[in-house]
């Protein structure tokens, strides 16, 4: 950080600094620049800038003038600048932003701060709150004042001196260190903020329902879950709103998934559901499921750019596949089928860099994925036909899981040296996984196959393991840090 220098002689500024509208002076540029003089307002001796014609004190100089941010003329002075006074309360957003130790970002609310450890860190206020413990009365992060009896639970300063304060909402007790309210009369205050807000900007159509969603949303899940999660249903509540007044009406569940597709209503689930419990919205099964398919097959489309090869391929099989729909030969659900492991496989071929379809990039698919042989072979009759692509699924044979050709002593050495090195690059990350499994669980992968991050799941236990070849390899915490990061 540069150093603070005299506005005057521009000597770095040590041990000494005396600041002036903003500018800073040291003590040799003060005695010259600075006289004691009777100030005309105040009529007391003060050291007066020599400069001014009219001698006037610094603290006779604020007087009735506003902070330059918000305006307020009645006020506790907390800064000074060259554009004019600061109160005490906007005085942070004139600081200097200083980098953060830890997150290394600049802020203005970056200072010199003493751990639990005594150390002192230049750090910002969010850093420094992740340091601190949770108060076991009022459940704030808050610097330990005392310890509960057994010496574990940790204490703030104001709950272990006044314990308990009475709400001045709604009388209730509660402790101290939460404020001059509870926490229910906290949330449920900042609730009816939010909502009166969002109601005032939609129409007729929306904004009484949208206050009786909050209502719903409390019964469902309580008052703190509402006040944080409702900002993430405003949006939704916007568009259903604009959308209402384009059709004039409340719209239907089919008019809602034509404009904004299932994956978004699934997206605002609570919502949809609160519109079947009061009647207003009804949720047409059918059509669910056909706009869902619809919505899946354009992301199969658009997967791929225009101009690329592969982009052809699958818009020319998906218009085959709409074809028979239109005869009434499959149904959108079958389309959908169909394309996805089309669409999945052609994806595949992408990671060997190569453009082109191959016999090993589908022995390789086959062996990852061997439940799509049979949802595969449509497509692999359409290319042979279309594109004359020699490709064969009867020549593949079922998954043989083998031993590594490798020795166990020079895979564990590999994995140690990977496992202690720095952050991985994706196409290091896939070396990784595949050293893992090898050294592991001592089965070998085939080198036409390509293990991607997605193949990477979690059970119930948060276990993460490796799905593939119709096996679970599970994976130590460690390799999937270094993995995952």
């Amino acid at each position: 950080m540069k150093e603070q220098a005299c506005d005057h002689c521009e000597t770095v500024l040590t041990n000494w600094d005396y600041r002036y509208w903003g500018k800073h002076f040291c003590r040799k540029c003060y005695d010259q620049l600075f006289k004691l003089d009777e100030c005309t307002i105040c009529h007391k001796q003060k050291m007066i800038f020599s400069e001014l014609e009219v001698p006037i004190c610094k603290k006779c100089q604020l007087i009735d003038k506003p902070c330059i941010r918000c305006h307020k003329v009645e006020y506790t002075p907390g800064k000074v600048t060259e554009e004019g006074p600061v109160c005490n309360s906007c005085s942070k957003y004139f600081r200097e932003p200083k980098k953060c130790e830890v997150c290394h970002k600049k802020t203005i609310d970056t200072s010199n701060r003493t751990m639990e450890n005594k150390e002192v860190k230049l750090i910002c206020t969010s850093c420094y709150r992740k340091t601190l413990p949770i108060c076991s009365k009022c459940y704030k992060q808050k610097k330990a004042y005392t310890f509960s009896l057994d010496l574990k639970k940790p204490i703030c300063k104001i709950c272990s001196i006044e314990e308990l304060r009475t709400c001045k909402q709604c009388n209730k007790g509660f402790p101290a260190g939460m404020g001059r309210l509870c926490r229910d009369c906290s949330y449920s205050n900042t609730l009816n903020r939010k909502t009166k807000f969002v109601a005032n900007s939609l129409s007729g159509y929306f904004n009484d329902v949208f206050i009786e969603f909050s209502i719903w949303l409390i019964k469902r899940r309580g008052v703190e879950f509402t006040a944080i999660h409702i900002d993430k249903y405003f949006p939704y509540f916007l568009e259903l709103d604009k959308l209402a007044q384009k059709l004039n009406s409340i719209p239907t569940y089919k008019d809602i998934v034509s404009v904004f597709t299932v994956a978004i209503t699934r997206k605002n689930l609570l919502v949809t559901l609160f519109f079947e419990d009061i009647d207003l919205i009804k949720v047409d099964k059918e059509i669910k499921e056909e706009h869902a398919n619809l919505d899946m097959i354009e992301r199969y489309l658009a997967v791929f750019e225009e101009d690329i090869l592969f982009h052809k391929i699958i818009k020319t099989y998906s218009d085959q596949l709409f074809e028979k729909l239109e005869q009434k030969r499959t149904s959108i659900r079958s389309v959908r089928l169909a394309l996805t492991p089309a669409c999945k496989y052609l994806e595949y071929c992408t990671k060997f860099g190569t453009m082109s379809v191959t016999q090993s990039a589908l022995e390789g698919y086959l062996w990852c994925y061997p439940g799509q042989r049979s949802a595969l072979t449509g497509f692999i009759n359409f290319l042979r036909s279309k594109y004359g692509v020699d490709l064969n699924m009867e020549t593949i044979q079922e998954v043989i899981l083998i031993t590594p050709r490798e020795s166990h002593q020079y895979l564990k050495q590999k994995f140690i040296d990977i496992l202690r090195g720095h952050e991985l690059v994706d196409a290091k990350k896939e070396m990784f996984l595949r050293n893992s499994i090898e050294y592991l669980h001592e089965v070998q992968i085939p080198n036409n196959i390509y293990l991607s991050m997605n193949m990477i799941k979690r059970n119930k236990n948060k276990d993460a393991y490796l799905h593939v070849a119709n096996q679970k390899f599970f994976l130590p915490t460690e390799v999937t840090e270094k993995l995952l990061s």
